[in-house]
Parts: structure tokens; C-alpha cells; sequence
């Protein structure tokens, strides 16, 4: 397409003989290419000569001059599909509004250092509230759950937030996780916990080392890598699971059938696990040890209504909720509440 200008300043685009005004202002120009999202202009706050914009979905009028400040580079796409979402409403509380591009890619200028909340939303997500704080340009991406037939907040709570089943005292501090940050080691003692005379046989040694194996990045979302070192230790557990070393967990077997698991805060995050255990009967199956070696990752056990490896009677295979929350325990903060609300101490960008 050629392009020139005439006396009066206006852009002259394509041939006269089109039959159409080929005439087009600059502020055309700059809807055009904010429509299309050309160079970044059209995700977020534009600078141009012409008068204030008003941005119809949400009333806040942009700025219009790029004043010192901060650039904001964002792109926002689903928790679970990871494709960019399609016009998402980004509003900077007490500071305005932009829409994503076509992509789920937006930029904000922001003129003064500091903290601030953001509000993100999409027509089938999940709208999500966090923060960012400022001290300069800082680039990231931010998330929001898929609002379909998910696994829904119940679920999520029980599962990936802490507050465990229905019936009971919950497990720990309500919307409290303890996850890992780092891939830990996976101790298996082969003598009974209590009973150093008696050995572990070895085909269930066997069944303990594949589902370590087989379901380690599913409980972590692949977030740690897809399996961690193990070891098999040929000793009795220590008798407090606590005494379990720093950046493992510790996986036995006891004589009188009890099971369970857990993790144990670190000093500086009490809800950054610093180590784990998973104890099962010598006679349990793949859906326990399923079940214990989860919590010993931070995944909480559920109703036994639902279907889950994270249920009283645990599963020997991932439901696609399990799938899910499991994404959702290792890609939100520990205090992350229903619906999807971040903690006031966590930044998005730090």
C-alpha cells in the first residue's frame, strides 16, 4: 500500500480511483493499529496529541502524555490451556483500565513507584486479584483460571488450599498450603517403622519407587522437574516424621497399617515445605501410597464422595480435577482464597 501526505496533513492511503475518501487522520491511524494491536499500541495506554480516550469497558479515561514512570509488560493466558486470553480486562486499582490484545498481551505506564492491586477478568475465567509492586519496568504473566466445569472452589479448597474435608478439624491454618519450592529427595526405609527386625518386602519397595515415579509431576503440575532422586535407606524412620531430613521426604511403612502424610514448614515460610513423609500399612495398595505420598507434597485429602487419588480411600489413577487442582496448588501462593484472591504479602513480579 503507498502512503503520502497532502497539504492539510491527512495521510493519503491506496488509489483515488477505489472510489473510497482516501483520506485517514492520524487518530485513525492510531485506532487502526490499537485494534489491531500493532506495536503494543492497542494493549495498552497510548500516547498521542488528540484528546483524552475513554475506555468504554470500564469508564476510566487513559492517560494520554508517557510521563516518566513504569512500562508494564503483561500477557495473560489460562491456568490450565496456557493460550493467551483474548481481550482480558486488566484494571490497575485506583489507576485505570486496559484490554489485552488478540494474544492476551498488554502494557501499562505507570507514573510513580509503588505497590500496586490488579484486577484481571475474562468472559469464562475466573477473575483474579493480586499485586505488583514497582520500581521500575518489570515484565510478566499472569494466569486466570478456566470458569467451566472445572474442578470447582469446594474441591480446590479441600485439595489444593488446605482446608481438607468437609467433616473434621481442617489439617492445617484454612487456605494455607505447604508446597515445594525445590525438587526434594524421596527416602524409602526399608525396615518397618518401630520394628527394625522386619524388612520392607521388596515388591512393595518396588510399588512405592513406581508411584514416586509415575505420579510425581502430576502432585507438583511439573513445576519441579518430572522425578526426584531415590534413595533407599536400609534403617528404621526416624520416630518423629519431623526428624525426616531437610529436602526430603520420607516414605515407610508401619506395622500396625496406619498411613498418612504431611510436610513440615521451613523457619523463614512455615507454608514452604522443608520436608515430607508418607507412611502406609506394609500391605497397602497403589491408591494409598498414592494418597500419602500427595500430602506429603502438599495435596490435602478430600471428601470421599469425590473423585480423587486425594480421597479417604485414595485412587490409583488422576482424575482431571486432581490434574487441576494440582496446577492450581503449584501456581498460586500459599493464601491464595476462593475464588481466586492472592495473598496481600505476594507480588506478582517478584
Amino acid at each position: 500500500m503507498n502512503e503520502r501526505q497532502d497539504s492539510s496533513g491527512k495521510f493519503l492511503l491506496g488509489d483515488r480511483a477505489a472510489g473510497t475518501d482516501p483520506r485517514v487522520s492520524r487518530r485513525d491511524l492510531l485506532r487502526w493499529a490499537s485494534a489491531l494491536g500493532v506495536g503494543g499500541i492497542g494493549a495498552g495506554l497510548i500516547s498521542c496529541s488528540d484528546p483524552p480516550e475513554q475506555d468504554i469497558s470500564s469508564g476510566v479515561t487513559q492517560p494520554t502524555t508517557a510521563q516518566a514512570g513504569s512500562i508494564v509488560n503483561g500477557v495473560v493466558t489460562g491456568l490450565f490451556s496456557r493460550v493467551g486470553v483474548r481481550n482480558a480486562k486488566v484494571e490497575v486499582v485506583g489507576e485505570g483500565t486496559v484490554r489485552a490484545d488478540f494474544s492476551g498481551a498488554f502494557t501499562i505506564h505507570i507514573d510513580l513507584p509503588g505497590d500496586y492491586t490488579l484486577i484481571v477478568s475474562a468472559s469464562d475465567f475466573v477473575t483474579r486479584r493480586t499485586a505488583m509492586r514497582l520500581s521500575g519496568n518489570t515484565t510478566f504473566t499472569m494466569t486466570l483460571m478456566e470458569d467451566d466445569e472445572g474442578p470447582g472452589a469446594t474441591f480446590l479448597n479441600q485439595y489444593a488450599r488446605g482446608t481438607g474435608p468437609t467433616s473434621g478439624p481442617p489439617p492445617r491454618t484454612p487456605g494455607q498450603t505447604n508446597r515445594w519450592i525445590g525438587t526434594p529427595r524421596v527416602l524409602i526405609y526399608r525396615r518397618v517403622a518401630g520394628d527394625p527386625s522386619t524388612v520392607v518386602p521388596g515388591t512393595q519397595i518396588d510399588r512405592i519407587i513406581n508411584v514416586v515415579n509415575s505420579t510425581y509431576s502430576q502432585f507438583t503440575a511439573g513445576a519441579l522437574g518430572f522425578s526426584p532422586m531415590i534413595e533407599q535407606v536400609d534403617s528404621v524412620p526416624p520416630a518423629d516424621p519431623a526428624q525426616i531430613p531437610i529436602g526430603a521426604v520420607g516414605f515407610f511403612q508401619t506395622s500396625d497399617g496406619s498411613r498418612g502424610g504431611g510436610t513440615t514448614g521451613a523457619m523463614s515460610d512455615p507454608f514452604e515445605a522443608a520436608s515430607g513423609y508418607a507412611f502406609t500399612g506394609l500391605d497397602a495398595q497403589v491408591g494409598l501410597l498414592n494418597r500419602a505420598f500427595g500430602q506429603s507434597l502438599g495435596a490435602t485429602i478430600v471428601d470421599n464422595s469425590m473423585l480423587s487419588v486425594m480421597n479417604p480411600g485414595g485412587q490409583s489413577s488422576f482424575s482431571e480435577k486432581d490434574t487441576e487442582a494440582s496446577t492450581v496448588l503449584y501456581n498460586r501462593p500459599p493464601g491464595n482464597r476462593s475464588p481466586d484472591v492472592d495473598p496481600e504479602r505476594y507480588f506478582i513480579n517478584l
